[in-house]
């Protein structure tokens, strides 16, 4: 090693403490490899060394200007290889970046030059598409002669899989009697449909009615068409009777699913607590619908039972009430009634499948928890359905228009109806008796109301006299009974103190009928006595609790 003037200065600066930091490790570093090679080793004592060793203190010093030296080359070739992966890395995020933006811009183009274009032409396929079924003869021929709006049509759905279903069966129930009502119709495969899904009683009424009605439609022997345009009958009265019965057959039966189905939309708004509001609106659109199916029903039959030929227009007239029903009630009313219902019913209940194949089979009544749950037979198999019927609107006696029937009993009818001259006027009652018979209930109920006049349990009669050789009576409108009070809304019963509200006014009314020498006989009772068990027993049906109801009764 050869030493140079400049390392002579450093060692001596070294030796005077001036430098620091790197040059003084170089300087550390000249010093300890000069005295090793001039060999100037000298012990503590003072003596010269001539062997080195690991102690020897410019080997220590070597050694740890070495290691420095390896540890300081290390950390630079740390910070290289990092640098050169961190640029790898940024060079990396340029591409997925510049990736990011290529795909962004091929989307845009792809949108703008591929799928627009082949929207339009999609839609232009189906616009073709639907203009073709529109030229299909056999489509326009069962859009003009079958049910048109009055059918299921995916729209209709109300997103509840059980109320669609119901619906369904509804309508075809209604496609084979406005079928029945109007051969020219063509609703054949809804018979066949139909039949594949309700049960051996219900399938036997319907293909007797098929048979009667639709057998001879294609030879007009039923009706012909005069050269006036006017219907003839060409048939007698019995086959027109027979017809009519099946019509009527048809009738209840639609009728009885259209009561099930909103039965079973009731039950589920009190079952699952839906909010008042929606129920109160719920039951109010019921109503009118029934009201106005039950008036076209009292027509249908009317015409029936007395062997005449039943419009065609009525086949109409039912389609454009049940097409609004779906436009109007189903696909908003019936679909919040779902929108409430998801949440609170298991789904399982919401797609649980209602079986409406039986409404073929023989009842009298439909049992429901409704206070319009007015019997079937109220509207077939009454009297009223003769010659003796009224209809909803008829002015009766000059004065009075009839609104709605409120109860049927033997020979006599009970309606609503509104004063002639003033519709604000208050509602009344009119009594019609709808016979001929020398008995006049009519008479009975005059000489009661005028026994018992003033008395303010009982209604004041307004006026009497004949209506087509028929006697009415019209009285003032009394509020609703207790027990279409107790089934507004659940569970149906009274408080004690509401009831006893209630018997008292009760055993008021009856006892002013006793001191007029009459007995109310509508309570089942043959004494005086028998009035007054009767009522105890009407209140304690609507008495939440079940104590001592045996000894009140004993009591009594």
């Amino acid at each position: 090693m050869i030493i140079k003037d400049k390392d002579k200065e450093k060692q001596k600066k070294i030796k005077q403490e001036i430098l620091k930091g790197l040059e003084a490790l170089l300087g550390m570093l000249n010093a300890a490899a000069t005295i090793l090679t001039n060999l100037e080793l000298k012990d503590a004592s003072g003596q010269q060394i001539n062997t080195i060793t690991m102690k020897t203190p410019e080997i220590q010093i070597l050694i740890s200007l070495m290691i420095y030296d390896l540890r300081g080359g290390c950390t630079r070739y740390r910070a290289a290889i990092l640098s050169s992966q961190q640029k790898e890395k940024d060079m990396f995020s340029t591409l997925l970046i510049l990736f990011f933006i290529f795909g962004l811009v091929a989307l845009f183009i792809g949108f703008v030059f591929c799928l627009i274009p082949t929207r339009e032409i999609l839609y232009n396929v189906a616009r073709g598409s639907a203009k073709m079924k529109e030229l299909d003869p056999a489509v326009d021929a069962a859009e003009r002669t079958g049910m048109g709006a009055s059918a299921w049509k995916e729209e209709y759905t109300c997103d509840c899989i059980r109320f669609d279903k119901e619906h369904q069966m509804v309508l075809l129930y209604l496609a084979i009697t406005c079928g029945c009502i109007d051969t020219s119709m063509n609703v054949k495969d809804k018979f066949e449909e139909l039949k594949q899904v309700v049960d051996e009683e219900t399938k036997f009424k319907i293909e007797e009615a098929e048979k009667v009605c639709l057998a001879k439609s294609k030879d007009d022997d039923i009706l012909q068409i005069d050269h006036k345009g006017s219907n003839a009958v060409k048939t007698d009265i019995v086959e027109l009777k027979a017809r009519g019965r099946q019509i009527i057959h048809m009738m209840h039966m639609l009728m009885k699913a259209l009561y099930a189905t909103f039965d079973d939309e009731e039950q589920n708004i009190v079952k699952y607590q839906i909010a008042n509001s929606h129920k109160k609106q719920h039951e109010a659109q019921h109503a009118v619908i029934l009201r106005k199916v039950q008036a076209q029903a009292l027509l249908i039959a009317g015409a029936g039972k007395n062997g005449k030929p039943i419009a065609s227009t009525y086949a109409g007239a039912l389609m454009q009430i049940f097409s609004a029903w779906m436009i109007d009630h189903a696909t908003k009313i019936d679909r919040e009634l779902s929108a409430h219902l998801i949440g609170k019913a298991p789904q399982s209940e919401l797609e649980k499948e209602i079986f409406m194949g039986d409404m073929g089979r023989k009842t009298n009544y439909l049992h429901t928890t409704h206070p319009y749950k007015t019997g079937i037979s109220i509207f077939f198999g009454c009297s009223s359905m003769s010659s003796g019927f009224f209809g909803i609107g008829e002015l009766i006696g000059g004065k009075f228009y009839l609104e709605d029937i409120i109860a049927s009993r033997n020979n006599v009818k009970i309606y609503l109806a509104k004063p002639k001259s003033s519709a604000s006027a208050a509602s009344v009652a009119i009594i019609l008796q709808t016979d001929r018979s020398n008995y006049s209930e009519i008479n009975v109920e005059v000489a009661v109301h005028n026994s018992i006049k003033d008395h303010r349990h009982f209604p004041r009669i307004i006026g009497a006299g004949l209506h087509k050789e028929f006697q009415f009576l019209a009285t003032e409108y009394l509020g609703p009974s207790v027990r279409d009070i107790a089934y507004r809304q659940p569970p149906y019963k009274f408080t004690l103190f509401t009831l006893l509200k209630f018997a008292k006014q009760a055993f008021e009314a009856l006892q002013a009928i006793h001191q007029a020498g009459f007995i109310h006989c509508s309570v089942k009772a043959a004494t005086p006595e028998d009035d007054l068990m009767a009522v105890i027993r009407i209140i304690i049906e609507f008495y939440p609790g079940n104590d001592f109801q045996d000894e009140i009764i004993k009591q009594a």
